[in-house]
């Protein structure tokens, strides 16, 4: 039988030939990976809810690519290197200098990853440096908008020029977050959310409302109200002491557009804490296949001393919630700065 021969001789030959053959299969396999990448953001960016989810993804995707290109840099650093190396001494039948090579490039990758790992300022989560956290605390979160939630507000903005509540502020212990409506405690791994219960959006307690119809959602604590979405399912409160307190009106209830829905506070505004943020058909919650729990969480958790639910002992039902019930305005968290 006859082996054909397709190996290409650099030396010798027509170069344009030689170049054709060489480049075609090369420029062809970079447009299929560039089309790869393209369909793929396409179907990322449309992840639902687009608005949210999707821009989210779509930004980690952009982020996370060079980051990836950085790190394969300073493994072909390495590996460009060392592979030719090792296959020469193969091919010399040096298996053992092969075998040299290869293991010191082995243990050259893995001292580099360390050193990367160390300069790069690894920190055990929840908690970073100190100047992270002061960092968090002042910036809009990414997994804010992950949940639907407007957070293109300006954390300069000061109580003198914005709007007012028009009822005081309760004499309320300011450690104390209180509960937005009257209902059974849950924790977050009740919820059925794996946002909440991964504590992404930092710690809290669940609550789900004692009634099915309309409900006044109360301000779990006094503070500046500093996003509120559109659509009325969520809102974010920053105390004068600088907790962060994110309410959450329903499980994936962006698609509700805020029907059943009717907010009666604005962005930059103050409120009291049970005063209230809106006023919620939960009968319309749950009639469109949604959970009617509310969430209350405390963002900035990890910037806190200790965050605690005040939920008992999480022996109330098979999920691992608490089948105690509060009021509204009752304390559901304490919180030490």
């Amino acid at each position: 039988m006859k082996i054909l021969d397709k190996r290409a001789d650099l030396g010798h030959g027509d170069v344009k030939k030689l170049l054709f053959s060489l480049s075609v299969p090369t420029i062809t396999s970079q447009i299929v990976n560039m089309l790869y990448n393209l369909v793929d953001r396409v179907f990322i960016g449309h992840m639902q809810p687009a608005e949210t989810v999707g821009k989210l993804a779509l930004t980690g995707v952009g982020v996370c690519l060079p980051i990836i290109m950085v790190i394969s840099a300073f493994a072909s650093l390495i590996a460009i290197g060392g592979a030719p190396r090792a296959s020469i001494a193969e091919g010399a039948g040096e298996s053992e200098k092969s075998e040299r090579i290869m293991g010191n490039c082995l243990t050259m990758l893995v001292i580099t990853a360390l050193v990367l790992t160390v300069l790069f300022g690894y920190r055990t989560p929840p908690r970073a440096t100190e100047a992270q956290m002061v960092s968090a605390g002042e910036n809009a979160r990414p997994q804010d908008m992950a949940r639907g939630i407007d957070t293109t507000v300006s954390d300069v903005e000061s109580a003198e020029d914005s709007p007012s509540r028009a009822a005081p502020d309760r004499a309320l212990d300011s450690n104390a977050i209180l509960s937005p409506v009257a209902g059974r405690l849950m924790n977050l791994e009740a919820t059925g959310d794996p946002v909440f219960a991964s504590r992404a959006l930092g710690e809290g307690v669940g609550v789900v409302p004692e009634t099915t119809g309309e409900t006044a959602v109360l301000a779990p604590v006094s503070g500046m109200l500093k996003t509120v979405a559109r659509t009325g399912h969520a809102f974010g409160i920053k105390t004068d002491g600088g907790i962060e307190v994110l309410v959450h009106i329903g499980i994936e209830t962006v698609p509700m557009d805020g029907e059943g829905f009717a907010v009666v506070v604005a962005k930059g505004e103050r409120i009291a804490a049970g005063e209230p943020l809106a006023t919620v058909d939960f009968g319309k919650v749950a009639a469109a296949g949604h959970s009617v729990v509310v969430v209350v969480t405390v963002v900035n958790a990890a910037e806190l001393t200790v965050v605690t639910p005040l939920i008992g002992d999480g022996s109330g039902d098979n999920n691992g919630g608490d089948c105690k019930t509060v009021s509204a305005g009752s304390p559901i968290i304490d919180v030490e700065q």
